[in-house]
């Protein structure tokens, strides 16, 4: 069965468009995991059951940025477009979320 909390099959997935002329940025990023050990629930001390593995799951997120004024720089993004939920299995993760970055670049070249 493998190491605990280790998948056999993984990916990551990242897509870019970029419109310099707009000052326009979208990031799309996606990343799978495969199913991985988890639990020896017959204390056998090998990951040998199907009960024992967690279950695969996909993860994707989205940036959207826009320049204004050659100096600031708005970003509006979205973790977990699909709102992915297993608490068991990813308990740092909360679902979706959303964020906005305002930044500003002061440098004058």
């Amino acid at each position: 069965g493998g190491l605990m909390n280790r998948s056999k099959h993984s990916a990551n997935v990242k897509i870019e468009y970029e419109n310099t002329n707009m000052g326009l940025n979208v990031f799309l990023r996606g990343n799978y995991r495969g199913r991985y050990g988890f639990e020896d629930k017959n204390h056998s001390t090998i990951i040998d059951a199907d009960n024992e593995y967690a279950p695969d799951y996909s993860l994707w997120n989205l940036t959207v940025s826009k320049t204004i004024f050659d100096k600031f720089n708005v970003q509006l993004g979205m973790d977990n477009i699909f709102d992915k939920i297993a608490p068991k299995y990813l308990p740092s993760n909360p679902g979706r979320t959303f964020y906005i970055n305002c930044i500003y670049n002061f440098s004058t070249y």
